[in-house]
């Protein structure tokens, strides 16, 4: 081989190892395609059918409960648009209405069809959100399985998912079929993003993008989206970050969370930084946050409520917060 051809070659080998490789997924050796065998094999069935073996296991009383007093009420079982079951005004009201200083209008029609196929039937409403959540779960594991190529790991963070303690709160309280719903929408966007990263296609795109705004119109905690995606990026897709494919999700982003500014403020949910400073702001989002890392691995003193400590919290606090937990800082 002349010298030159073998100096451009051993070049290109270097410019490939330089691609982010972790455990032999790389951008040039795409872990798994959508039309692959590997990724809708028997294997993929076999993980598919554990993972919702045992979210059913760990949810199997959920359909014997019943609703409760606290947000329930306000949310289906008095509530008068959602009890008048599936209307086209109750569409129009889901839509225009800050009902409860919040602005999610698929939820409430979720709410309103659940009426309408079950009535006020409290357990065929919970067999619902188990239902969204086991589908949740599924999709991402499939997401995680298409970015890594790998399939046992990729379930077992998706089985974490689905039983995990603090999801609890979500699955089995009838006025939280805005986290489940919105988080079978978010899963559904990282799937199809995933699948545009590795067969890149308009289709694909859109479809990431459109379930991204159905997961906003249940829950605008879906905001931080567009942040994920370019993490995935970077690991495991390793793939350059494209900030114009984000355009989409940063605008939809950007809109929810304007809205939902203006639900919370008409409903008097938000306060002025003359009662929470930005300093308390940012204490309590540093607290909140470092409180959430250590109840995920360690899930107790969970609740439903947990009060804002105060106008007296200070930034800095948040730097101490991993040994203050009888801090009540809201989850």
């Amino acid at each position: 081989m002349p010298k030159r051809a073998a100096l451009v070659k051993i070049g290109a080998t270097c410019r490939a190892r330089r691609t982010f490789d972790f455990g032999h997924w790389r951008q040039d050796n795409p872990a798994v395609n959508p039309a692959d065998p590997r990724f809708c094999g028997k294997r993929v069935a076999l993980a598919i059918a554990l993972l919702v073996a045992v979210t059913l296991l760990a949810f199997a009383p959920l359909p014997r409960n019943g609703f409760i007093n606290y947000d329930d009420p306000d949310y289906v079982s008095r509530n008068p648009q959602v009890r008048a079951g599936f209307t086209l005004e109750g569409v129009a009201w889901a839509f225009t209405s800050f009902s409860h200083s919040n602005w999610h209008p698929l939820t409430w029609i979720s709410h309103m069809a659940d009426v309408s196929l079950f009535g006020l039937a409290p357990g065929r409403h919970h067999a619902v959100s188990l239902a969204i959540h086991a589908a949740a779960a599924i999709l991402l594991l499939l997401a995680l399985h298409l970015a890594s190529g790998a399939l046992w790991p990729s379930a077992l963070a998706a089985a974490i998912f689905a039983v995990h303690p603090l999801h609890v709160e979500s699955v089995a309280w009838a006025s939280e079929r805005k986290d489940t719903l919105c988080a079978l929408f978010w899963c559904a966007s990282l799937l199809a993003y995933v699948a545009h990263a590795r067969r890149p296609g308009r289709g694909l795109l859109s479809a990431a993008v459109v379930c991204h705004a159905l997961a906003l119109l249940a829950k605008p905690m879906a905001v931080t989206l567009p942040v994920v995606l370019w993490v995935l990026d970077f690991w495991p897709l390793g793939r350059r970050a494209r900030a114009l494919e984000k355009a989409p999700f940063l605008l939809l982003s950007g809109a929810s969370a304007a809205v939902t500014c203006l639900a919370q403020s008409q409903g008097g949910a938000l306060r002025s930084l003359e009662v929470y400073s930005l300093p308390v702001r940012v204490g309590n989002a540093g607290l909140s946050l470092v409180k959430y890392l250590g109840l995920a691995l360690w899930p107790s003193g969970l609740s439903v409520f947990h009060p804002h400590p105060g106008p007296s919290l200070s930034w800095f606090a948040a730097g101490a917060a991993w040994a203050p937990y009888s801090t009540g800082s809201r989850a």
